[in-house]
């Protein structure tokens, strides 16, 4: 599914009237702007202003952030949401303050040598709650000073304005935040490469179990075959072989979940070397933060919740990716973070209507360079993993989630998707050409073959403009 996420200004509606027609079959004219589609052109333009950004994960950086925004942001911060080191050295993101349990602020920020500024996000929102939704205001943990604004040095200011500070403190402060950060991620260059380790030791689980996994496949599709005979067999002889069937079968079956166990330890030794403490996280659907801890594999940050164990969905996502042949790396770097959230997506009734179908829940979502997994639960989630990295190839492709219409991938949709979801709409169909290229290829290269050339062409040369 395609993500679409942040606020867009008033005034910047109308310039962007064609875009959301364009894109998302939206009447401009004839509907007020649904919440799942406020500020879309804020995440074009965050992705292509964050260039080579790196993102802000460790404890020390994050800590000397909040120092330097609580200068000025005297209310007390919740948690920093984001945080990303830009090429120019300034440091951009996104921070909350819970004001109580109805209420949260929603902020994003930029902070340089010379100077912090910040704004207010959701300000429209925060207009519709009556005065009684803010009476517990005076009883939050932390004393506020200002109630529908924000803190701005030692002022109020209205909710619409932005809080720009430039005192010496202030300088000061952004300059220890700013000299910590690129500290800390200078490491990230002598990170061992934990891809070709996690790797070499799946092959090496692989060579272990060759031998015995083989012997019990063929035990197994014998006894399939012994099934196909005994049809006419008496019904206490036929159960005794479909009872044989299933022996051999657990048998099978039981090998193939104790090796992936053990690659999944040992994914999980690997990943905990870039172990990051959990801190609070919110994107996409999450109707609300969760505490999550990070870990790095390649240039992909993964993020979860509850225990780190081989058991965990997480590990059987990496376990699975590692194993899929023939993943370019220029493919798989589309996406920058991946979050395993306990929720279910906040915005799943704007996509039954959209799709029409009032029983859709989402798997996950994608399309902004990032990828949460909802209701997250034990087992791999590959498929809509290499699915919604379709979308966020394609931002990093065409600039959007749709591929456009003079395209040669745009010029490939001459017919039906032969996947139903990726007869949804553009962006579905060439996330799902994406997922079968990997998964399923026969069936695309068949049913799809204009769709199946130039995506196979996009995966062989980084440089196609596809």
């Amino acid at each position: 599914m395609k993500l679409l996420k942040h606020r867009i200004s008033a005034h910047l509606f109308q310039n962007f009237r064609e875009f959301l027609v364009r894109n998302f079959d939206f009447d401009t004219a004839n509907q007020a702007v649904p919440t799942y589609l406020l500020d879309q052109i804020e995440i074009a333009a965050a992705n292509f202003a964050e260039g080579e950004a790196i993102r802000l994960i460790d404890r020390e950086s994050l800590l000397a952030i909040k120092d330097a925004l609580e200068m000025s942001y005297t209310d007390g911060i919740t948690a920093i949401t984001e945080a990303y080191l830009q090429p120019d050295d300034s440091i951009t993101g996104k921070f909350i303050d819970k004001v109580n349990p109805k209420i949260t602020k929603r902020l994003e920020f930029k902070l340089t040598d010379e100077e912090l500024s910040y704004i207010l996000v959701n300000d429209r929102e925060l207009a519709n709650f009556s005065e009684e939704d803010w009476l517990d205001f005076a009883a939050a943990t932390k004393p506020k000073n200002c109630k529908k604004g924000i803190p701005c040095g030692g002022s109020c200011i209205a909710a619409s304005k932005q809080c720009r500070i430039s005192s010496l403190a202030q300088q000061t402060s952004n300059k220890k935040a700013i000299a910590t950060a690129q500290e800390n991620t200078k490491s990230l260059n002598k990170t061992p490469d934990t891809v070709l380790t996690i790797k070499a030791g799946i092959e090496k689980v692989d060579a272990k179990y060759k031998v015995k996994l083989s012997a019990l496949e063929a035990q197994r599709n014998e006894k399939i075959k012994q099934i196909d005979q005994a049809f006419h067999l008496p019904l206490k002889d036929f159960e005794k072989v479909m009872d044989d069937f299933r022996k051999a079968d657990k048998k099978y079956s039981d090998l193939i979940e104790k090796a992936e166990l053990e690659k999944g330890k040992l994914i999980v030794k690997e990943l905990k070397k870039t172990y990051e403490q959990p801190r609070m996280q919110q994107h996409h659907g999450m109707s609300e933060a969760e505490d999550m801890w990070s870990v790095k594999i390649g240039n992909t940050s993964f993020h979860g919740t509850e225990e780190f164990s081989a058991d965990h969905t997480l590990v059987k996502t990496v376990s699975a990716l590692l194993q899929q042949k023939d993943l370019p790396a220029h493919f798989i770097d589309s996406t920058k973070n991946v979050f395993f959230s306990k929720q279910l997506n906040k915005d799943d009734h704007y996509w039954q209507v959209k799709y029409n179908n009032p029983t859709h829940i989402s798997g996950a979502t994608g399309g902004d360079r990032n990828i949460v997994f909802y209701n997250t639960q034990n087992g791999s989630r590959i498929d809509e993993y290499i699915h919604e990295t379709g979308h966020n190839f394609a931002t990093k492709k065409y600039g959007g989630v749709d591929p456009p219409k003079l395209s040669d991938y745009g010029k490939a949709i001459k017919s039906p998707h032969p996947s139903e979801y990726g007869r949804k709409s553009k962006a579905e169909d060439f996330a799902e050409t994406a997922r079968m290229y990997f998964l399923d290829p026969k069936r695309l290269k068949e049913d799809a073959p204009e769709r199946y050339h130039v995506f196979e062409k996009m995966m062989k040369d980084e440089n196609y403009a596809g």
